[in-house]
């Protein structure tokens, strides 16, 4: 009778295993609510970076994971990843533009009355005109696009070199990027810069040589948890360095669940 039970507790034990190995790696979806509260701190944290000064958002593109994959823990996840991307325009250079594009359609109108008088030179004068205040083919310059990224969860390790810290405060530092550290591609004289957020990992930057942002191994506590979070800004040296010293920091850190 005791070969028995052990035999049935053994049989037990490995469909449980097995069982357990099969959810291992599983995705899991979310609820619609689930979604929604993770839009819900996207938004927050867009309205904590806000706009940079003299620029209008052009496009906005948000990223939102509808499943969680299972770790080998029960109950346990692989920290999802939203995120959010946006392109801003300087309202300088579109009022230019329009101004272009407004003095075009006045000289073509100038133009047609002139035709209709017969008056070759004033014909000539408002054509020449027309075609300089025509649309250009130059592409836009650097000063006049910036960008931004924000994601949450983001895991990896970065060096800090001391010299391009921008700002840094307990859970929070921000430094300008060298090479590829945020999978941009820049040039045209953009560079970058990104605000790490982890209350645990960041608690006193000044002890740190490096950034690293990682999980538990054996996941996180919920579909939903966030536990880390980046924002990335593209743009003039100068110009993000600015955007960047108005971020409230405090929001985003908000954002991030107690662990």
């Amino acid at each position: 009778m005791k070969k028995v039970n052990a035999l049935s507790a053994l049989s037990t034990l490995l469909l449980l295993c097995a069982a357990t190995a099969a959810s291992a790696g599983q995705s899991v979806d979310l609820t619609r609510d689930e979604v929604a509260g993770l839009k819900k701190k996207m938004l927050a944290a867009m309205t904590a970076v806000g706009a940079p000064a003299g620029y209008d958002k052009e496009k906005e593109s948000i990223s939102l994971p509808t499943s969680a994959r299972q770790t080998k823990t029960p109950g346990r996840y692989d920290a999802v990843q939203p995120g959010v991307s946006s392109k801003f325009s300087s309202v300088a250079a579109k009022q230019e533009k329009q101004a272009q594009a407004g003095d075009q359609k006045e000289n073509e109108e100038k133009f047609r009355e002139a035709a209709m008088k017969g008056d070759m030179a004033a014909m000539q004068k408002y054509m020449n005109a027309a075609q300089a205040t025509g649309p250009q083919d130059k592409k836009p310059s650097s000063k006049d696009q910036l960008g931004l990224r924000i994601s949450m969860n983001i895991s990896g390790e970065w060096p800090i070199d001391p010299d391009n810290v921008v700002f840094e405060k307990p859970g929070v530092i921000a430094f300008v990027a060298k090479g590829d550290d945020t999978g941009e591609v820049l040039g045209n004289g953009k560079s970058s810069i990104i605000v790490f957020f982890d209350p645990i990992a960041l608690k006193d930057t000044k002890q740190l040589s490096k950034v690293v942002l990682k999980h538990p191994k054996d996941g996180v506590a919920s579909k939903t948890t966030i536990e880390t979070a980046w924002v990335v800004l593209s743009g003039p040296l100068e110009e993000i360095k600015a955007w960047a010293n108005r971020i409230d920091t405090t929001a985003i850190l908000n954002l991030i669940d107690p662990r």
